[in-house]
């Protein structure tokens, strides 16, 4: 299978995620179809500190929220696990 050569990893930890439509599945690599949504500046617990960090909901062939801060650096992830459950990573 042939992609782009900008195409971006479907890493969280890469910031680039938010800003694609279309993301290299690390895993089967094959090419994943996504939309993301920025809903803004929200305050997250970082270092046991209040922080600002962009809030984006990425949907299609992966579904995440993610929370990055100023810097670009995930802070925050939230999905559903395979079993349904919530799965957040967080920064501490």
């Amino acid at each position: 299978m042939v992609a782009p050569a900008g195409i971006v990893p479907a890493s969280l930890w890469n910031h680039d995620i938010v800003t694609s439509h279309t993301l290299l599945n690390t895993l089967t690599g094959k090419q994943m179809k996504i939309s993301v949504r920025d809903l803004g500046p929200e305050s997250v617990l970082v270092h046991g500190r209040t922080t600002s960090a962009r809030h984006f909901v990425i949907s299609g062939q992966l579904d995440r929220e993610l929370w990055y801060d100023d810097n670009g650096s995930l802070v925050r992830a939230r999905f559903k696990g395979s079993d349904g459950s919530e799965i957040i990573y967080a920064l501490r």
